[in-house]
């Protein structure tokens, strides 16, 4: 019975550990579906799905990935994957929302803002967040629910942090798309 895994690794960040990963998923006759990458304070972390043709169990794939860089450098989790065709959480039943903070710096940030999101049951489907000296920036993408107000979510934002320098904004991802797009336009010389 063939294997659709979700896989996680994580290692200290150096060039080609993607390429490493790939040919170890395809070696195993695998193939990889959807995969988010990044590294932060110089460690690389990998989450992706893949799939395996045949009997290739799960112990497998993590000893073939672990295998695929150096003794212990990769630190792999392997976990089957509930159902092969992707459904839409509850979660995600809503519109899609770009929210950014930018602004000093202060320890409570992350834990404040998902605690509002979480309590008006908005979802946080992807996270960056990162500081530098006394600076600090947020991007998220949310799916806000359809019986939201959106006005009073933007006014709510905006108040958790009324007498702290930080700036909050919250824009439909149509919205957030037109109006950071780069168009790119070849000229005939």
């Amino acid at each position: 019975m063939p294997a659709h895994v979700v896989i996680s690794l994580m290692s200290r960040d150096r060039v080609g550990i993607i390429a490493a990963v790939a040919k170890s998923i395809f070696a195993l006759d695998g193939t990889i579906g959807a995969i988010s990458q990044t590294v932060m304070d110089e460690y690389f972390t990998i989450l992706l799905t893949a799939d395996f043709a045949g009997d290739t169990s799960l112990d497998a794939v993590r000893q073939g990935l672990e295998a695929a860089g150096a003794p212990g450098e990769f630190h792999v989790s392997v976990r089957q994957r509930e159902s092969v065709q992707p459904k839409p959480p509850q979660a995600r039943d809503g519109d899609g929302f770009v929210l950014t903070l930018t602004g000093k710096d202060r320890p409570d940030i992350i834990s404040r803002v998902s605690a509002y999101l979480a309590g008006r049951a908005i979802n946080i489907i992807d996270l960056f967040a990162h500081t530098r000296g006394d600076a600090f920036l947020l991007i998220g993408q949310v799916v806000v629910p359809r019986d939201q107000d959106i006005m009073q979510l933007q006014i709510d934002l905006k108040g958790l942090w009324k007498d702290y320098p930080l700036a909050v904004h919250l824009q439909h991802e149509d919205i957030f798309a037109a109006t950071n797009e780069i168009a790119f336009t070849h000229s005939k010389n």
